[in-house]
């Protein structure tokens, strides 16, 4: 680690090159993901087929060499950044398992190293990427299912819709997957993507509407403002209206911020805080939250008061 913080501060210096590939070359999984992050970083090309060589050798090593797979996972992200352009190496990682001990079981500590590897394969698009990918987004692990919700939006072609849609249809028993696949198919195809995200914004699984609704405030989409105004109106639910309320804050259009502040000034005292609470989100906007602020210290309600302080500081 020593000769990592070295040769970070001065990336350039052959020493410093050389320092970098001796702990390549090492033992220390630690000492090797720290040394990838810092090629990646300083955009150190010379040491590609360093890191590739180390890759291929943990890949090949048994799991006690680099617990939890994390310096396999940070050479595959930086392999990734400095361009590495052989999808062979990426396919191995992307279809790596490491199980490792825990406490009453076991667990596979690889899927970071998979969404990292799925990434780069979305780069390099060899013909067989659509397929890994899509075993991806079936794998155990939802880490892992959700890298590859993020690789096909990174990908950003039509021909990664089917799969998602898939996924959305078939459901998931952690709703942040679905969350990043209807992210995914909203950045891919936006147009037809936010009506069809917009109807499980009804769904009568709470967590899933709250994916959804986030998902298209997220993307700021002008198309986003009518179904989630909709929805925020005819929802007796306070924990899906909150959810609708965050999710037109996420907007940042000067629509969905009007309609929160005409809450804010001329709703019930419920209604009021709710809308300040969920402008909370935005407070680093300092033009916004005097805005705020404003309309709220008019109301005389502990309720919106309060809410402001939690919200605003």
């Amino acid at each position: 680690m020593a000769l990592v913080r070295q040769a970070r501060e001065d990336p350039g210096s052959e020493s410093s090159r050389k320092a970098l590939r001796d702990v390549l070359q090492s033992r220390e999984a630690r000492a090797i993901a720290r040394a990838a992050a810092v090629a990646a970083e300083q955009d150190l090309q010379t040491l590609r087929p360093d890191l590739a060589a180390a890759l291929t050798r943990l890949l090949d090593a048994k799991a006690k060499a680099d617990p939890g797979c994390a310096a396999k996972a940070a050479l595959a992200e930086a392999l990734d950044r400095l361009g590495h352009a052989d999808p062979d190496l990426f396919v191995r990682a992307i279809r790596h398992v490491q199980w490792e001990p825990v406490w009453g079981g076991r667990v596979d500590t690889a899927s970071d190293l998979r969404g990292a590897a799925a990434m780069a394969l979305m780069r390099l698009n060899p013909p067989d990427a659509l397929q890994e990918v899509a075993r991806l987004l079936a794998d155990p692990e939802p880490p892992a299912r959700m890298s590859a919700a993020r690789a096909l939006a990174y990908r950003g072609t039509a021909d990664g819709l089917p799969l998602l849609h898939l996924r959305i249809h078939m459901g998931d028993p952690v709703p942040a997957v679905l969350g990043a696949c209807f992210e995914a198919v909203l950045r891919v195809a936006p147009g037809s993507s936010v009506p069809f995200v917009a109807g499980f914004l009804d769904t009568p699984a709470a967590e899933v509407a709250e994916e959804a609704a986030l998902a298209l405030g997220g993307s700021r989409r002008v198309e986003a403002f009518v179904p989630l105004r909709d929805w925020c109106a005819r929802t007796v639910d306070p924990a899906r209206r909150a959810s609708a309320l965050r999710a037109l804050a996420l907007l940042r259009r000067e629509e969905a911020l009007d309609l929160l502040l005409e809450r804010v000034r001329e709703g019930s005292a419920v209604a009021a805080a709710e809308a300040v609470e969920a402008l909370g989100i935005l407070r680093d906007d300092t033009a916004l939250a005097e805005r705020v602020r404003a309309a709220a210290t008019q109301r005389g309600e502990p309720e919106v008061r309060s809410a402001l302080a939690k919200a605003f500081g």
